[in-house]
Protein backbone atom coordinates (compact mmCIF):
# COMPACT_ATOMS: atom_id res chain seq x y z
CA UNK A 1 0.00 0.00 0.00
CA UNK A 2 2.65 2.55 1.06
CA UNK A 3 4.91 2.10 -2.02
CA UNK A 4 1.89 2.51 -4.33
CA UNK A 5 0.63 5.52 -2.39
CA UNK A 6 4.04 7.19 -2.48
CA UNK A 7 4.41 6.62 -6.23
CA UNK A 8 0.99 8.09 -7.01
CA UNK A 9 1.44 11.12 -4.76
CA UNK A 10 4.92 11.82 -6.13
CA UNK A 11 3.53 11.64 -9.68
CA UNK A 12 0.96 14.28 -8.71
CA UNK A 13 3.79 16.64 -7.74
CA UNK A 14 6.21 15.80 -10.58
CA UNK A 15 5.99 19.29 -12.13
CA UNK A 16 6.68 20.94 -8.78
CA UNK A 17 9.68 18.67 -8.18
CA UNK A 18 11.07 19.59 -11.60
CA UNK A 19 10.78 23.32 -10.84
CA UNK A 20 12.40 22.87 -7.43
CA UNK A 21 15.26 20.93 -9.01
CA UNK A 22 15.86 23.77 -11.48
CA UNK A 23 15.94 26.36 -8.67
CA UNK A 24 18.34 24.15 -6.72
CA UNK A 25 20.72 24.01 -9.68
CA UNK A 26 20.59 27.77 -10.20
CA UNK A 27 21.18 28.62 -6.54
CA UNK A 28 24.16 26.24 -6.48
CA UNK A 29 25.64 28.11 -9.45
CA UNK A 30 24.83 25.65 -12.23
CA UNK A 31 23.46 27.88 -14.99
CA UNK A 32 23.50 25.11 -17.58
CA UNK A 33 19.76 24.62 -16.93
CA UNK A 34 19.26 27.78 -19.00
CA UNK A 35 21.03 26.36 -22.02
CA UNK A 36 18.83 24.05 -24.13
CA UNK A 37 21.64 23.47 -26.65
CA UNK A 38 24.03 22.11 -24.01
CA UNK A 39 26.58 24.81 -24.75
CA UNK A 40 29.00 25.99 -22.10
CA UNK A 41 27.57 28.81 -20.01
CA UNK A 42 30.12 31.03 -18.28
CA UNK A 43 29.24 32.38 -14.86
CA UNK A 44 30.54 35.95 -15.08
CA UNK A 45 28.08 37.78 -12.86
CA UNK A 46 26.52 37.65 -9.43
CA UNK A 47 23.91 34.96 -8.96
CA UNK A 48 21.06 37.46 -8.77
CA UNK A 49 18.46 34.74 -8.26
CA UNK A 50 20.27 33.44 -5.20
CA UNK A 51 20.86 36.95 -3.84
CA UNK A 52 17.24 37.85 -4.51
CA UNK A 53 15.99 34.83 -2.59
CA UNK A 54 18.21 35.58 0.41
CA UNK A 55 17.46 39.32 0.46
CA UNK A 56 13.70 38.88 0.05
CA UNK A 57 13.58 36.23 2.76
CA UNK A 58 15.65 38.40 5.09
CA UNK A 59 13.32 41.38 4.56
CA UNK A 60 10.17 39.31 5.03
CA UNK A 61 11.37 37.35 8.06
CA UNK A 62 9.64 38.79 11.09
CA UNK A 63 9.13 37.05 14.40
CA UNK A 64 5.46 36.99 15.37
CA UNK A 65 4.38 38.79 18.52
CA UNK A 66 2.78 36.61 21.17
CA UNK A 67 -0.22 38.32 22.73
CA UNK A 68 -2.93 36.74 24.86
CA UNK A 69 -5.96 38.97 25.46
CA UNK A 70 -7.36 38.33 28.95
CA UNK A 71 -11.08 37.82 29.21
CA UNK A 72 -11.22 39.81 32.43
CA UNK A 73 -9.04 41.90 34.73
CA UNK A 74 -8.49 38.92 37.03
CA UNK A 75 -7.18 36.88 34.09
CA UNK A 76 -4.26 39.20 33.32
CA UNK A 77 -1.72 37.14 35.27
CA UNK A 78 -2.79 33.97 33.46
CA UNK A 79 -2.54 35.76 30.10
CA UNK A 80 0.99 36.94 30.94
CA UNK A 81 2.03 33.41 31.85
CA UNK A 82 0.58 32.05 28.62
CA UNK A 83 2.55 34.66 26.66
CA UNK A 84 5.76 33.62 28.42
CA UNK A 85 5.06 29.97 27.59
CA UNK A 86 4.53 30.85 23.92
CA UNK A 87 7.79 32.82 23.80
CA UNK A 88 9.66 29.91 25.44
CA UNK A 89 8.27 27.52 22.80
CA UNK A 90 9.50 29.85 20.05
CA UNK A 91 12.96 30.21 21.58
CA UNK A 92 13.28 26.44 22.06
CA UNK A 93 12.54 25.94 18.35
CA UNK A 94 14.96 28.70 17.20
CA UNK A 95 12.16 30.50 15.41
CA UNK A 96 14.42 33.30 14.15
CA UNK A 97 16.39 30.79 12.05
CA UNK A 98 13.28 28.72 11.35
CA UNK A 99 11.36 31.62 9.85
CA UNK A 100 14.27 32.91 7.77
CA UNK A 101 14.93 29.50 6.23
CA UNK A 102 11.20 28.96 5.66
CA UNK A 103 10.91 32.31 3.87
CA UNK A 104 13.79 31.34 1.57
CA UNK A 105 11.86 28.22 0.61
CA UNK A 106 8.63 30.16 0.08
CA UNK A 107 10.44 32.61 -2.22
CA UNK A 108 12.39 29.95 -4.11
CA UNK A 109 10.01 26.98 -4.10
CA UNK A 110 6.64 28.50 -3.23
CA UNK A 111 6.28 25.89 -0.50
CA UNK A 112 7.56 25.22 3.00
CA UNK A 113 6.65 22.74 5.71
CA UNK A 114 6.74 22.59 9.49
CA UNK A 115 5.96 19.75 11.86
CA UNK A 116 5.40 20.02 15.60
CA UNK A 117 6.48 17.10 17.77
CA UNK A 118 6.84 16.66 21.53
CA UNK A 119 10.41 16.74 22.83
CA UNK A 120 10.85 14.33 25.74
CA UNK A 121 13.95 15.99 27.22
CA UNK A 122 12.63 19.55 26.99
CA UNK A 123 9.07 18.48 27.89
CA UNK A 124 7.55 20.84 25.35
CA UNK A 125 6.45 20.86 21.70
CA UNK A 126 9.20 21.69 19.22
CA UNK A 127 8.64 23.06 15.72
CA UNK A 128 10.79 21.47 13.02
CA UNK A 129 11.29 22.74 9.48
CA UNK A 130 11.08 19.92 6.97
CA UNK A 131 12.68 19.85 3.54
CA UNK A 132 9.85 20.75 1.11
CA UNK A 133 11.55 18.72 -1.63
CA UNK A 134 10.59 15.60 0.30
CA UNK A 135 7.01 16.56 1.22
CA UNK A 136 4.01 15.38 -0.78
CA UNK A 137 0.59 16.68 0.32
CA UNK A 138 -2.56 14.72 -0.46
CA UNK A 139 -3.38 14.86 -4.20
CA UNK A 140 -6.55 16.97 -3.82
CA UNK A 141 -4.83 19.65 -1.73
CA UNK A 142 -4.99 23.24 -3.01
CA UNK A 143 -2.77 26.19 -1.96
CA UNK A 144 -4.29 28.18 0.88
CA UNK A 145 -6.05 25.16 2.37
CA UNK A 146 -5.05 23.05 5.36
CA UNK A 147 -3.08 19.88 4.64
CA UNK A 148 -4.90 16.95 6.24
CA UNK A 149 -2.64 14.18 4.96
CA UNK A 150 0.93 14.22 3.70
CA UNK A 151 3.77 11.86 2.90
CA UNK A 152 7.39 12.73 3.62
CA UNK A 153 10.02 10.61 1.92
CA UNK A 154 13.80 10.73 2.01
CA UNK A 155 16.51 8.27 0.96
CA UNK A 156 19.04 7.16 3.55
CA UNK A 157 21.62 4.44 4.04
CA UNK A 158 20.87 1.79 6.65
CA UNK A 159 23.93 2.89 8.60
CA UNK A 160 22.33 6.33 9.10
CA UNK A 161 19.25 4.89 10.81
CA UNK A 162 18.91 4.66 14.59
CA UNK A 163 19.95 1.21 15.89
CA UNK A 164 16.38 0.43 16.98
CA UNK A 165 15.15 1.07 13.43
CA UNK A 166 17.86 -1.18 11.98
CA UNK A 167 16.63 -4.00 14.20
CA UNK A 168 13.04 -3.45 13.09
CA UNK A 169 14.07 -3.60 9.44
CA UNK A 170 15.76 -6.95 10.10
CA UNK A 171 12.57 -8.29 11.67
CA UNK A 172 10.37 -10.37 9.41
CA UNK A 173 6.70 -10.49 10.42
CA UNK A 174 7.75 -9.48 13.92
CA UNK A 175 10.19 -12.38 14.36
CA UNK A 176 13.89 -11.45 14.54
CA UNK A 177 16.22 -13.42 12.30
CA UNK A 178 19.75 -13.26 13.66
CA UNK A 179 21.16 -14.45 10.33
CA UNK A 180 19.42 -11.66 8.44
CA UNK A 181 22.05 -8.96 8.89
CA UNK A 182 21.27 -5.77 7.02
CA UNK A 183 24.02 -4.30 4.85
CA UNK A 184 24.87 -0.81 6.10
CA UNK A 185 25.26 0.32 2.49
CA UNK A 186 21.68 -0.66 1.72
CA UNK A 187 19.65 2.35 0.66
CA UNK A 188 16.20 2.63 2.18
CA UNK A 189 13.45 5.19 1.72
CA UNK A 190 12.04 6.46 5.00
CA UNK A 191 8.40 7.40 4.52
CA UNK A 192 6.38 9.30 7.11
CA UNK A 193 2.60 9.21 6.83
CA UNK A 194 1.00 12.23 8.53
CA UNK A 195 -2.73 12.46 9.25
CA UNK A 196 -4.76 14.55 11.74
CA UNK A 197 -4.80 11.55 14.10
CA UNK A 198 -1.41 9.84 13.83
CA UNK A 199 2.01 9.73 12.23
CA UNK A 200 3.49 6.42 11.08
CA UNK A 201 6.99 5.70 9.79
CA UNK A 202 7.90 3.09 7.17
CA UNK A 203 11.16 1.93 5.62
CA UNK A 204 11.03 0.91 1.97
CA UNK A 205 13.67 -1.10 0.16
CA UNK A 206 13.69 -3.05 -3.08
CA UNK A 207 14.09 -6.47 -1.51
CA UNK A 208 12.05 -5.93 1.65
CA UNK A 209 9.03 -3.92 0.59
CA UNK A 210 7.49 -1.78 3.31
CA UNK A 211 8.49 -2.29 6.94
CA UNK A 212 6.59 -0.33 9.57
CA UNK A 213 8.78 1.40 12.14
CA UNK A 214 5.96 2.42 14.47
CA UNK A 215 2.88 4.63 14.65
CA UNK A 216 2.86 7.81 16.71
CA UNK A 217 -0.42 9.32 17.88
Amino acid sequence: MIPTLLSSWKARWADRDERISAIDEIVSGNFSVFDPDEKTVDNRSVNFIQVGIYDTADSASMLPTVRVIPGSISARDSANEMEKIGVNYMEASDWEILINQSMQELVGFGFTCWTVMPHDDKNMPITYKRDPRHVYPEPDWQPGRDVHRALMARNMYASQLPPTWQVLIRDVHGKPRTTDIIDHNTQVTIVEMWTPHYMAVYALSENRGAQGLGPYS
